[in-house]
């Protein structure tokens, strides 16, 4: 009896000190992370359409360099995805596509945008028609294209050209 009146006492004791103990915090201001630098692109980051603007800007930089592309139909498009899912339909490594998906790593604004041509002029070290023009955004707002030629093993790049963006 002794010893449950003990155990009864000390409860009392704790629960009527820990009810005194009361924390008081301060709402903190809710702060967005942006990971990349402030740069004004010229449209909204929240807008639909967004990457669509983002390449078009690209592709409006490099107007002359891309007057291929004018002619639709020997151009293939591709992002990431599509080559994600090239690469699980083979079903086995391709070094072509492997060093093209390696393009696509990185920062950027807006989504990388891969197009290639078949059909081109060739010259001694590529035994191929194909070429590819590959665009995207900087995270500073500069305008990259990387002009690729499909060699033996890989794609390789044999130009890059970079221009500020005018927006």
């Amino acid at each position: 009896m002794r010893k449950t009146f003990i155990i009864f006492i000390l409860s009392l004791i704790m629960a009527t000190t820990a009810s005194n103990v009361i924390v008081y915090a301060e709402p903190q201001e809710k702060k967005e992370t942006n990971y990349l630098p402030d740069v004004d692109l010229g449209f909204d980051v929240k807008d639909p359409n967004f990457k669509q603007k983002v390449i078009e800007d690209v592709i409006a930089s490099f107007s002359k360099d891309l007057a291929p592309l004018v002619n639709k139909h020997n151009v293939a498009e591709y992002t990431l995805n599509d080559l994600h899912k090239a690469t699980i339909a083979i079903g086995k490594r391709d070094t072509h596509l492997e060093s093209l998906i390696s393009l696509f790593i990185g920062t950027s604004y807006g989504e990388r945008r891969l197009y290639i041509i078949s059909g081109q002029p060739t010259t001694f070290k590529y035994k191929n028609s194909f070429i590819g023009y590959f665009l995207y955004k900087e995270v500073d707002g500069t305008n990259v294209l990387k002009i690729i030629r499909r060699g033996e093993k890989v794609w390789e790049v044999d130009e890059v050209k970079k221009m500020k963006a005018e927006k």
